[in-house]
């Protein structure tokens, strides 16, 4: 296995790690997300709560499927062997990280 491969892995891996943590954070732990909802100001009305909690959820979801097709993206036989799909796979990193960068500006405080 040569460097870049093992870089890849690696960053994998991470990848891999983070997803799992934020599922596990925002799933399992903590599923009305009452730490991230604890910074929010004062205007604590249950529409608004739902709103920011259903936003939080989309930002993660996407990011997650931003992460991963980005990830696709730059494994060599994608893009060498399988134009459409390293196409499509990068409309589809586009369009994740325009909408989590749009829900980002909406969970700031």
């Amino acid at each position: 296995m040569n460097k870049k491969n093992k870089l890849f892995g690696l960053v994998f891996l991470m990848m891999l790690v983070f997803i799992s943590y934020i599922v596990y954070m925002y799933v399992f732990r903590d599923p009305d997300a009452t730490a991230f909802l604890s910074h929010k100001p004062d205007d604590r009305s249950p529409d608004r709560m739902n709103a920011w909690l259903g936003v939080m959820r989309v930002h993660a979801i996407l990011a997650s499927m931003a992460m991963i097709a980005g990830l696709i993206n730059f494994i060599p036989a994608v893009w060498r062997k399988f134009r459409l799909w390293h196409r499509v796979s990068g409309y589809l990193y586009l369009s994740c990280v325009a909408v989590v960068v749009l829900t980002s500006g909406y969970m700031a405080p």
